[in-house]
């Protein structure tokens, strides 16, 4: 275990050369956060890629964003094209619109400016739950190859896109379905069968890139399907845990293609800890867990995968006081307040160490308390995108640390991000 000076990005990041031994030649790395809604997480993560980026030459993120909206943030990163705050509003979830967010984009642009452009840091966008966006640009890519094909299935690949809106909220989530299996086969046919002319007509990375927006098109599908009829997936107790499941899987499939679809073999990864984690979705029912995107990853590249995880002892945070009923109705996250850690909890036992802010490597802990605490499942206090004030305790989550992270990042305290419009 080592501390920290300062979360601050741009501070120097002497403190951090501990974690070239750590990271070594890593293929995948996963950065967490226990709350999507506090800043110091998002620094510090901004400040490990910056040491990822600037001293172990990673040049891929991916975002827990939509697939499409993060291609279009990325034409800013790489080109300077785009305005970044629309486009990050445009990345749909209200975590990603926050200043801590736009001070790594521009950070990034910056790193990119006059740099060669196959050295450049490039943005992908790892989730799959909404389609629209991905729908337009496969819709976008056949007017530009074979207008004729895409006259033959317009009318079904519209009724694919979902218009933002999740399933549980969308009542022609079954209309959607029903025209996924209709046709979507054809348009991979189709990419298939006239590869060479749709090449010509564009380029092999357009082309390729296509045939991943029918992949994720099917992903997002698939999730919609597990949602609206969760007695189709695997041994789940519910509609939730089975697009969880789904979600993840996706996830970690989108990984894999990036480090396919890229010169590059390294990549980092933003999410939450619920997602980054080896050992799957915590705080879910019944003998069947849903996997998380890290226990996929973990399975397929074993110790070519690291994943980081986060933890604070108090402080204030952004998220919704309650449970949505539709999707118009979400409202804005508002600033809630842990006054101390809860009892018993790993990051009760971090607080007790009077740290500000420390890094500790789960399989070489050199600090008897914290190797003790680790020996054993332990419970962590992680909150989405809700959060009940009234009953914090709903938020604990078990790990076995020593098997879900590879690191924790301990934050004595933090506050809200600010959003773009404040």
């Amino acid at each position: 275990m080592w501390t920290l000076e300062t979360v601050d990005p741009e501070a120097s990041l002497d403190d951090l050369r501990p974690l070239r031994d750590v990271f070594g030649d890593t293929r995948i790395i996963g950065l967490g956060e226990a709350t999507h809604g506090s800043r110091e997480f998002f620094q510090l993560k901004h400040r490990l890629l910056r040491y990822l980026i600037t001293e172990l030459d990673i040049r891929l993120l991916g975002l827990e964003a939509h697939f499409s909206a993060v291609l279009d943030l990325n034409e800013y990163v790489v080109y300077g094209t785009g305005n970044p705050r629309e486009l990050i509003n445009d990345l749909y979830f209200w975590t990603w619109n926050v200043h801590s967010v736009l001070e790594l984009i521009e950070w990034l642009r910056s790193f990119n400016t006059d740099r060669p452009v196959q050295d450049r840091v490039r943005l992908y966008g790892i989730d799959a739950q909404l389609n629209q966006g991905t729908v337009d640009r496969l819709a976008d890519y056949l007017a530009t190859v074979d207008p004729e094909f895409l006259g033959t299935v317009r009318e079904e690949l519209e009724t694919l896109g979902d218009e933002r809106l999740p399933a549980k909220y969308d009542e022609h989530c079954g209309n959607r379905i029903g025209a996924a299996d209709e046709v979507l086969g054809e348009i991979r046919d189709g990419l298939q069968r006239n590869k060479d002319a749709y090449i010509t007509a564009s380029s092999r990375r357009s082309w390729e890139l296509a045939c991943q927006y029918v992949a994720v098109i099917e992903h997002s599908i698939d999730q919609k399907r597990a949602t609206c009829n969760p007695e189709e997936s695997r041994d789940l107790s519910n509609s939730t845990e089975a697009s969880l499941d789904v979600r993840d899987r996706t996830m970690a499939d989108i990984v894999d293609w990036i480090l396919e679809f890229e010169s590059s073999n390294r990549i980092a990864i933003w999410g939450h800890d619920a997602h980054i984690n080896r050992v799957g979705q915590p705080g879910c029912e019944g003998e069947n867990l849903p996997d998380s995107l890290g226990s996929y990853l973990d399975d397929r590249h074993g110790d070519d995968y690291l994943a980081l995880g986060f933890s604070f002892g108090h402080g204030s945070f952004r998220a919704f006081r309650k449970p949505t009923t539709t999707a118009d109705r979400r409202g804005r996250p508002e600033t809630v307040t842990l006054e101390e850690p809860i009892p018993d909890t790993i990051d009760a036992m971090f607080a007790a160490l009077d740290l500000s802010c420390a890094i500790v490597d789960t399989a070489a802990m050199s600090n008897k308390t914290v190797a003790e605490s680790f020996d054993e499942t332990q419970n962590h206090f992680s909150v989405g995108a809700m959060y009940d004030s009234q009953n914090p305790e709903r938020h604990l989550v078990e790990y076995d640390y020593t098997e879900a992270f590879d690191i924790v990042c301990y934050l004595d305290e933090v506050t809200n991000t600010r959003p773009l419009d404040q």
